[in-house]
């Protein structure tokens, strides 16, 4: 993990997820709902336990989840495009997260990890700038 390109990364987090850059639909009339934080704590997860590339592909499908884990998928990888642009770097090939992973090669596969960390943990960081929705079974235990 690299604090000093996390705290590049969060400012392009938050206007990744106000603009909904590439289609990305996680805010909801200026909130994000709980659930998606817990999605990227679970993307960290499967990295952790399974490798990025597991993760990545996981993430590419919705599968099951109470949210479109694909919208955190493409928030990531633009996130990491935003990023590179603004060092001058060249951007991703490919239109999705999976791809960029996949076509890592070996001898940047560790630094493509780091930058994918990267990029999921200051997406969480610019969710803590919005309000967060409440769940509805959040309001009736409070009631």
């Amino acid at each position: 993990m690299n604090r000093k390109r996390i705290e590049e990364m969060i400012p392009l987090a938050a206007q990744v997820l106000q603009r909904g850059d590439d289609g990305i639909e996680i805010m909801e009339n200026g909130t994000i709902g709980k659930k998606w934080r817990g999605q990227l704590a679970a993307f960290g997860a499967t990295v952790s336990i399974g490798s990025l590339l597991a993760a990545a592909a996981f993430f590419a499908a919705q599968g099951n989840a109470d949210v479109d884990r694909r919208q955190l998928s493409k928030a990531i990888f633009e996130v990491v495009k935003k990023h590179r642009e603004s060092q001058g770097r060249d951007i991703p090939p490919g239109k999705a997260l999976f791809e960029f992973v996949k076509a890592a090669h070996s001898d940047d596969k560790q630094a493509v990890k780091e930058e994918v960390i990267d990029a999921a943990t200051a997406l969480k960081l610019a969710m803590n700038l919005f309000i967060k929705k409440e769940d509805t079974k959040d309001r009736e235990a409070t009631a």
